[in-house]
């Protein structure tokens, strides 16, 4: 039976995405069919999904990129966080050897907006309510 509901998802999967590759002729607009992929989320994860627009078919990945956010098939973040150390660690040699107070304002515009964006999602996500936070209270 489980077999029959992928073969299904497939074949509605198919018929949307024929329809907005349409919709994408009809108004002059192309899909980068190279950065374009799909991730299946839960538990009991299936394989097998013929997921196609046109001829080409799209690749099952275990995390995309949307939005500049990183998404797993777990929905667990560890990719996101992986890119964001990663992205800082680049970053970090470049800091060496500044003042102090120029080290902490670059802290309040660059790094701490992002981190309470990511707090805040972890949070909506984890389904727990959001508290206020004071900005000076976390440097």
């Amino acid at each position: 039976m489980r077999s029959l509901s992928v073969v299904t998802l497939s074949i509605t999967a198919n018929e949307y995405l024929f329809h907005l590759s349409q919709w994408f002729i009809a108004n002059s607009l192309s899909l980068n069919l190279d950065k374009t992929c799909f991730v299946t989320f839960g538990k009991h994860q299936e394989d097998d999904f013929d997921i196609r627009i046109g001829n080409i078919k799209i690749i099952n990945v275990n995390h995309c990129r949307y939005l500049g956010v990183y998404i797993d098939k777990d929905l667990k973040w560890i990719e996101h966080i992986n890119q964001l150390r990663n992205k800082l660690q680049k970053y970090a040699g470049i800091f060496i050897g500044f003042d102090k107070g120029f080290l902490i304002n670059v802290l309040r515009v660059f790094i701490l907006p992002l981190s309470i964006h990511i707090c805040s999602m972890a949070l909506k996500f984890m389904q727990i309510p959001d508290r206020p936070i004071c900005l000076n209270s976390l440097l």
